[in-house]
């Protein structure tokens, strides 16, 4: 499954995700995002039909999917990574590094902590990627979900209800 949240700028790596899926011997999902241009819109789903890869522009409960896919190719948002993380789904994260360097910041934390796989975007080809979603594929959910459960705290909600009450 590949996404790029709402989908502004996630054009180069669905269009490389689907180029890495061609001849690839797993499926290929991808979810454009309601904020994708038309024409970009239409390019993708062109090039997915080509190649056999479904397409969506949007997905009701997007979280959900998350959690269910074998693997997930995404940029790094927030919300995306500890879904996946928090869901041992086993993630190639290719982030976002401009204007701003908060989903590269995410990423790195997160690949150093060996929750995600991750790719510089002018690192992003083709080939490099049909390689780290078959890499991605050979992971144990269950250890990277161990391993997510064990390295982060994801019981926010109650601990600030705690200090408010506090």
């Amino acid at each position: 499954l590949a996404t790029s949240g709402g989908g502004e700028d996630g054009f180069p790596l669905l269009k490389t995700f689907i180029q890495a899926a061609a001849g690839a011997p797993w499926d290929g999902i991808v979810i454009a995002g309601p904020l994708a241009e038309e024409e970009q819109r239409h390019t993708l789903r062109h090039l997915a039909a080509e190649v056999g890869v479904a397409f969506h522009t949007f997905v009701p409960n997007l979280a959900e999917q998350l959690g269910e896919a074998d693997a997930l190719v995404c940029k790094g948002g927030y919300n995306t990574l500890v879904e996946a993380v928090s869901n041992g789904t086993p993630t190639v994260c290719v982030p976002r590094t401009s204007p701003r360097k908060e989903q590269l910041i995410r990423a790195q934390a997160f690949a150093r902590l060996g929750l995600v796989r991750l790719v510089q975007p002018d690192q992003l080809d083709a080939d490099r990627l049909r390689t780290e979603v078959n890499t991605a594929l050979q992971s144990s959910r269950q250890k990277l979900l161990e391993q997510a459960h064990t390295l982060l705290n994801f019981d926010g909600g109650r601990q600030t209800a705690a200090c408010l009450l506090e």
